[in-house]
């Protein structure tokens, strides 16, 4: 498995310059429409989308760091016993 991730890897690094020139390449497409037109909350959803992340990450340290204090090392809630 790790050979076939390795060859697709190669393979398009080798094809077209790799992703990087693909973005470099779509980058230089030309546009007549300007960045947000359509788009006025654009710029007040980035915010907000960041401002969310950015609590849940918070909330994911938080809650490993917690676990890390407390002692816990596994959940024993989802335990099967058939």
């Amino acid at each position: 498995m790790l050979g076939g991730i390795v060859a697709v890897i190669l393979a398009v690094l080798n094809g077209q310059g790799g992703f990087i020139q693909a973005i470099k390449t779509m980058a230089e497409i030309p546009s007549d429409v300007p960045v947000t037109m359509g788009q006025p909350g654009a710029h007040t959803g980035t915010i907000i989308s960041t401002l969310f992340a950015v609590v849940v990450s918070g909330g994911c340290y938080f809650l490993g760091g917690f676990s890390q204090i407390s002692g816990v090392t596994k959940s024993s809630r989802w335990k099967c016993s058939i």
